[in-house]
């Protein structure tokens, strides 16, 4: 419900007194400053006022703060109306996000066969041979329709406000820090690798490269990049990730059967990547004596234990995507013992948030309001193509990766 100022989960660290870095010798009293946000001192001059005030026997500066801004004292003043507008925002983005779980839950279910994974909207935008139907591509519910298939871009074009994007799944527009439903999955184990040019699912040897198709329709101007709706044409896969989500790897890799969520240009980048041969899995990185990882001196990553498929060694161990949070959010207060807990698709708890002290954060009017919480999973997409891509591309992501706000 409030805003988000400080979190005081864990201690990282601190000051260093009596030492050149530091805040002079110990009981000193810290040189006085107005409490300040990216508006400036108090919030700015139209916010509040900076005055004097004594505490611990030490001068200190505090804000005062006008009619209509909430805060003060210790902290900078905040206007009661943007505080108001983005409690508004955070609760239209934990129901777009709970929506576009409920979505996915029921494209799951209806559709649980990967080789037909998409299940097409019952809107009057596509042809009603295939609404509700389950198909391979998100295009292929226009059932090669252009007519319709041009109305539908110029519409989805124009459909959102400002601050909101469109989401072919659902057909609505949701705030733009919310991602849509995903318009593609992985691909089934039978058919790991994704073509470059169509995001088609084919066998991971020789002859499926060889089916997948040459060429796609974009064909003109800087973007020639097909994204995984089958219509949208972008610069480049970075493109397609700012547009829409997908899960599993991106067009022109496949998926490594050694590791759940790690992709590969083929099975021999797979046996690289994973640091296991074709036919096994990988359990474990190998450790030293003294617990550190050892490295391989050829390829220079972490050595590998690996398991036969067929062991069941490693079960429950191995590593990788499979326990990714459904979305939730929940008003917490900073209160010790204080919980949030998220469960994945299959009821299984998949994170944990617990408030280890009292007053862990405050809020941003100062006040000791609650504030709103929210755990999700993050998409592939994004993983691989956003602020993490580096990591992804290393082999360094081994696990779900989650989002937590604030």
């Amino acid at each position: 419900r409030g805003t988000l100022a400080s979190l005081g989960l864990l201690l990282c660290c601190a000051l260093a007194a009596g030492t050149p870095g530091g805040q002079g010798p110990p009981n000193a009293c810290p040189v006085p400053r107005c409490p300040r946000n990216p508006s400036g001192e108090c919030g700015g001059a139209a916010a509040g006022t900076c005055g004097d005030e004594t505490k611990d026997g030490c001068a200190v500066k505090a804000c005062t703060c006008v009619s209509g801004y909430k805060g003060g004292g210790r902290g900078p003043c905040v206007s009661e109306a943007a505080v108001a507008a983005g409690n508004d925002k955070k609760k239209d983005e934990a129901a777009a996000g709970k929506q576009r779980d409920e979505q996915e839950k029921k494209e799951k279910d209806q559709c649980p066969d990967l080789a037909m994974a998409v299940l097409c909207p019952m809107k009057e935008d596509f042809p009603n041979a295939t609404r509700g139907t389950c198909v391979e591509s998100f295009n292929d519910c226009f059932a090669g329709n252009q007519t319709l298939i041009d109305s539908y871009k110029s519409k989805r074009e124009s459909a959102c406000e400002t601050g909101k994007h469109f989401c072919d799944k659902g057909g609505t527009c949701v705030p733009d820090k919310t991602p849509c439903p995903t318009v593609k999955r992985d691909c089934p184990a039978a058919k790991p690798l994704r073509c470059l040019s169509d995001w088609s699912c084919q066998t991971g040897d020789a002859a499926g490269a060889a089916a997948c198709p040459d060429g796609n329709h974009c064909t003109s101007g800087a973007k020639q990049t097909l994204c995984p709706d089958g219509l949208t044409c972008a610069v480049n896969k970075k493109g397609c990730a700012k547009l829409m989500s997908w899960e599993g790897c991106p067009a022109g890799m496949q998926a490594c059967a050694q590791m759940d969520g790690v992709c590969a240009a083929n099975a021999t980048m797979c046996e690289k990547r994973t640091g296991c041969a074709t036919g096994s899995f990988f359990c474990r990185h190998k450790r030293d004596a003294d617990g550190n990882l050892e490295i391989d001196a050829g390829t220079k990553f972490p050595v590998a234990v690996c398991e036969a498929a067929t062991s069941s060694t490693c079960t429950g161990k191995k590593p990788g995507k499979g326990r990714e949070p459904e979305s939730v959010v929940k008003e917490m207060r900073a209160s010790k013992g204080e919980k949030l807990q998220a469960t994945d698709s299959s009821g299984r708890l998949a994170v944990v948030i617990e408030m280890l002290m009292a007053n862990a954060f405050t809020a941003a009017d100062g006040s000791s309001t609650a504030v709103n919480f929210t755990i999700g999973s993050v998409a592939d997409s994004i993983v691989q193509n956003g602020g993490l891509g580096s990591y992804y591309a290393s082999g360094a992501i081994m696990s779900a990766v989650l989002v937590i706000e604030p």
